[in-house]
């Protein structure tokens, strides 16, 4: 599946108003947010077992992934793996996400 930076524009709209405003020119950050969220799920793919939490800014770009549900779906079963979210209320009473590698 290819990436396009429709996820990190995405984050873009979505960032709540007490998240202020950019870090970055806007150009700047979907080029790096798209970055960091292919190296985020490489990450998972290499350490599975591991509890890679997101920070907010990755979190947002994350989401509008997951939003986009049938690409996201796919793009977990080219992958191999499921990676679960766990809403933010609930984040500091659970693990953030699961994850569970399917056997070929």
């Amino acid at each position: 599946m290819e990436f396009q930076q429709v996820y990190a524009k995405c984050a873009v709209r979505q960032r709540p108003a007490v998240m202020e405003g950019l870090p970055l020119s806007e150009e700047e950050y979907v080029v790096l947010a798209e970055r960091a969220l292919k190296i985020w799920y490489a990450a998972i793919l290499a350490q599975p077992m591991k509890n890679y939490t997101p920070t907010a800014e990755l979190d947002l770009v994350w989401h509008c992934h997951i939003l986009d549900m049938h690409n996201y779906a796919g793009f977990l079963q080219q992958l191999g793996i499921k990676i679960g979210h766990v809403p933010f209320s609930v984040r500091k009473q659970t693990i953030w996400h699961s994850i569970s590698l399917r056997a070929s």
